[in-house]
């Protein structure tokens, strides 16, 4: 997938066989959905801002937030981390 668009899928087509091959931090990463995964890489790991991701993946920087919320919010789940509020 080139061109990763926000959708309203909650589980990723990855399956979970595939990821627990990979290192513990791996696996997590890339069971996200494919938007919130690319969104994840560039914002956190390549530390691009809202407005260079939102500008190369070709959406809003409101769906660049959202999506690194969601992805944030499930990658803490799997470690255990309790939701703030």
């Amino acid at each position: 997938m080139i061109k990763p668009r926000p959708t309203d899928n909650r589980f990723s087509d990855r399956s979970v066989s595939h990821a627990m091959d990979q290192p513990a931090g791996m696996a997590d990463t890339l069971e996200l959905p494919e938007f919130e995964r690319f969104v994840f890489v560039m914002s956190v790991l390549e530390r691009h801002s809202f407005q260079e991701s939102a500008l190369l993946l070709g959406c809003t920087c409101g769906d660049v937030i959202a999506a690194r919320t969601r992805a944030l919010e499930r990658i803490a789940t799997k470690v255990g981390c309790p939701a703030q509020t």
